[in-house]
């Protein structure tokens, strides 16, 4: 399969020599799950060698990996690639881009999106079972083998696998109140069982309240593994006040879940514009950073923002009063360069990568990567920025 361009051929070692192409079997047949082998044969099951974020140094900075979905769309298009191979393949591209860490494709085994958009097996077609464990298990598999086996250019420090859960209801409309806490537990009871013998942390991402934060790190943090919380936030200007989807302000849904959940590790927020993740900086600092835990932030590369598509289209299909209509631009459009999109209306990596260079050096970030709309471009412009800033103080 041909790399995003401008990405590194996974067949590069860094000590010259070529290594065969990171392949993975995904045969069919005895002894397979879902395409993949049996777990301890692919990875070794217990054999995760409790990899962990340097806690002697705070202000190290660990680059994560970029969105799926959307660059997965994007290949399959493109390439007419069988499913399972882009989804290896990308997660290898982000190891080649400079990523520390890579998210396991999980995301997509919720219950709050519809069958058709949730994980495929190898032939692209939905697993008829339906069965949450085999496909969460399956996610971290192959991330666990990309973390392990993919080379990586000029470092031999270790990737780390970072078990995505997500909430268990819509993340850009959720409801008042949650439709059923038996099912969310139940929920995470099974995702996290399924994911901990792959995941060297959780992240419980793209959080549109305290309450389905709570949730999931509560029952993440029973593993004994770090456990972080990203929230996602209303696409604003950064100087608005950072305010949840759910309605609730950052600063009070963070007290909250460190309330409830004293031994989360980190906070972020992500799925919203960079502008937001901006603003919210302050914030995080503020609170975050001043009780010595990690903070950081990865947000979407669209012209469009989340918020404003959803003004447009409303919940049920009827526009919200006052919503932005026709081709009026968004408020966020305003203040942007159009140059600095290309024609299908993603962010350039150069562009992306100010706002992060912001979020590390004018506010301490130790945790930054990319979300919907970015792929490994994106991320080897992050790598590149932040190695400089490490090396040299704030990226020119």
């Amino acid at each position: 399969m041909a790399s995003e361009p401008g990405a590194t051929s996974p067949t590069n070692d860094p000590r010259g020599k070529k290594d065969p192409p990171f392949s993975p079997s995904t045969s069919e047949g005895e002894g397979t799950r879902g395409g993949f082998r049996d777990v301890s044969e692919r990875v070794g099951i217990g054999v995760v060698d409790n990899r962990t974020m340097d806690t002697a140094d705070p202000k190290q900075v660990w680059v994560m990996d970029g969105g799926m979905g959307h660059e997965l769309g994007k290949r399959m298009e493109r390439e007419k690639q069988d499913p399972t191979e882009g989804w290896i393949q990308l997660h290898v591209d982000y190891v080649q881009a400079g990523a520390d860490l890579i998210t396991t494709h999980s995301f997509v085994d919720t219950p709050a999106l519809p069958p058709s958009r949730r994980n495929q097996n190898q032939k692209g077609e939905q697993d008829q079972d339906g069965n949450l464990q085999s496909k969460m298990r399956r996610a971290g598999m192959v991330a666990r083998e990309a973390a392990n086996k993919a080379p990586r250019n000029g470092t031999n420090k270790p990737v780390l696998v970072a078990a995505s859960l997500p909430p268990t209801y819509s993340c850009y409309v959720p409801p008042k109140e949650p439709r059923d806490w038996m099912a969310m537990d139940k929920y995470y009871d099974v995702a996290v069982q399924a994911l901990v013998p792959f995941a060297d942390l959780f992240l419980c991402e793209t959080m549109p309240t305290s309450q389905q934060a709570i949730a999931a790190a509560d029952k993440a943090c029973a593993t004994g593994k770090p456990v972080y919380v990203s929230y996602t936030l209303e696409d604003r200007n950064e100087t608005d006040v950072p305010t949840l989807r759910g309605g609730e302000t950052l600063h009070d849904a963070i007290a909250t879940t460190l309330n409830r959940v004293s031994s989360v590790e980190g906070i972020l927020v992500n799925c919203c514009a960079p502008e937001s993740i901006t603003g919210a900086m302050p914030v995080l600092a503020q609170t975050v950073g001043a009780k010595g835990l990690r903070y950081g932030g990865y947000g979407n590369a669209f012209w469009h923002t989340t918020s404003s598509w959803m003004e447009r289209e409303g919940h049920g299909g009827t526009p919200r009063e006052g919503a932005v209509q026709g081709n009026a631009p968004e408020p966020l459009q305003t203040h942007r360069q159009r140059l600095d999109f290309d024609g299908s209306g993603i962010m350039m990596p150069r562009a992306y990568c100010a706002y992060v260079r912001r979020w590390v050096a004018d506010f301490g970030a130790t945790l930054v990567g990319g979300c919907c709309g970015t792929g490994p471009m994106h991320i080897r412009a992050v790598r590149d920025c932040v190695d400089e800033y490490l090396t040299a103080g704030p990226c020119a």
